[in-house]
């Protein structure tokens, strides 16, 4: 990496590349001296009387490279140290103009000038290094010490079109008279960062266990849509799959509820009991492996994808209410207990009446009517098109989608469980 002189190194090694082949033109005669590349804003170069034919270098801009910008970002450890230096990597964008007061001569000089940069569409290392080996003056002494032969990728050259009106707010901005010019960039130049690190103590000893690892998948629940039966009984499910049994292989339900898993009926399946943790609706299975890695506690080194399964609600004790003005409030048990950001609905379906002129409801539950193991529902008054008509209807609940079964009849067909109103 260079420098912070590196801007300046280039820009003196491009200078010389142009005094070069300027003299190898062999102009000495022609303009009645050498012509020298200066180095100067186009404001202070001397025009008019005091103009000499030359050729000048102006940085007018320089930007970030956008190639190694974010290359070896900052690091810092949790203390905010820097535990990185990434380079400044900059574009130096230079106008290279013509001075003279004869004719022709400015463009001779530009001519030279721009055949000399593309014919050098780099700044070669070894060039740099015997330019800075003979340098005398104490500018060129100092520039020496920009390393710019030494950082990681050379200095490309290439024309950089600007529109006349470009030009014409370069010069106005420069304050002074506009002479025969072309534009450039330099690309890139890296310059290397001198700020302190925080370096790492020495590794005194190396921790470094390998197991052997197979990634849990589940290909399929057995079943995944069921209701779950009253306390204490337990659900089962059968998991299908790969990796869903050995040491530190554990099921978790909803990314939260752990469940021991066991061998199960056939290869490459297990079983899991489903925890009481979990609500009605859809919720989510996964297997996670821990492994005993090192010091307490075990570290998670894998997971499936998560599958879901579908509980169905479980509809309880129904206990309607008169509100007034012909609206009911409906406490309704529902297991498993449910979330209280849940969408919940009651669904009534009249009965006992001919279809065509059976009535059907659906009532949300408010979230602050949501409390666990109940639920409170309120239909409209009278005064409301959906009020709900006296009747005998068969109760539902859907929870986020899922619907509760409803008891079957083969006469009577869905007939439980019922509420009057």
């Amino acid at each position: 990496m260079s420098t912070a002189l590196a801007p300046a190194a280039a820009l003196y090694v491009i200078a010389k590349l142009i005094d070069r082949n300027v003299s190898i033109a062999n102009l000495a005669t022609l303009f009645g001296g050498p012509a020298l590349t200066t180095c100067q804003s186009p404001d202070q170069v001397p025009i008019d009387a005091d103009e000499i034919d030359h050729l000048n270098l102006f940085l007018y801009s320089v930007s970030m490279n956008p190639g190694w910008r974010n290359v070896d970002l900052p690091m810092r450890d949790p203390s905010g140290n820097r535990t990185g230096r990434p380079p400044l990597p900059l574009d130096l964008h230079f106008m290279m103009s013509a001075y003279g007061q004869d004719d022709y001569h400015p463009e001779i000089l530009l001519g030279i000038g721009m055949q000399a940069l593309h014919e050098t569409p780099f700044l070669d290392r070894t060039y740099i290094e015997t330019l800075f080996s003979a340098a005398v003056a104490p500018v060129e002494v100092a520039l020496a010490t920009s390393l710019l032969d030494q950082q990681i990728e050379q200095i490309k050259l290439a024309p950089h079109d600007l529109s006349a009106d470009d030009l014409y707010k370069l010069w106005s901005a420069f304050g002074s008279k506009c002479r025969p010019s072309a534009a450039y960039v330099a690309t890139v130049v890296l310059i290397q960062s001198t700020v302190p690190l925080a370096n790492a103590l020495p590794v005194l000893s190396r921790n470094i266990d390998v197991l052997p690892y197979t990634r849990p998948v589940i290909s399929a629940v057995t079943p995944q849509t069921f209701t779950l039966p009253a306390l204490p009984a337990t659900q089962q499910l059968t998991l299908t799959g790969q990796g869903l049994t050995g040491p530190g292989v554990t099921a978790l339900f909803n990314g939260t509820a752990p469940a021991a898993l066991a061998a199960g009926p056939a290869p490459n399946t297990a079983v899991v009991t489903v925890p009481a943790a979990v609500h009605p609706g859809v919720n989510l299975i996964s297997i996670v492996v821990d492994v005993a890695v090192g010091p307490p506690p075990s570290k998670l080194v894998g997971a499936s994808a998560p599958v879901p399964i579908a509980i169905a609600p479980a509809v309880g004790t129904i206990v309607p209410s008169a509100l007034g003005d012909g609206a009911f409030s409906f406490t309704v048990g529902v297991f498993p207990a449910c979330g209280p950001q849940q969408s919940v609905s009651l669904l009534l379906d009249q009965l006992a009446v001919p279809p065509a002129t059976a009535m059907h409801y659906e009532l949300d539950a408010l979230p602050e009517n949501i409390a666990g193991a109940t639920i409170v529902f309120e239909s409209d008054t009278t005064a409301s098109q959906n009020a709900v008509v006296a009747g005998t209807y068969l109760v539902r609940l859907s929870v986020d989608g899922v619907q509760s079964v409803p008891g079957f009849d083969p006469v009577l067909g869905f007939n439980t469980p019922t509420v009057n109103v």
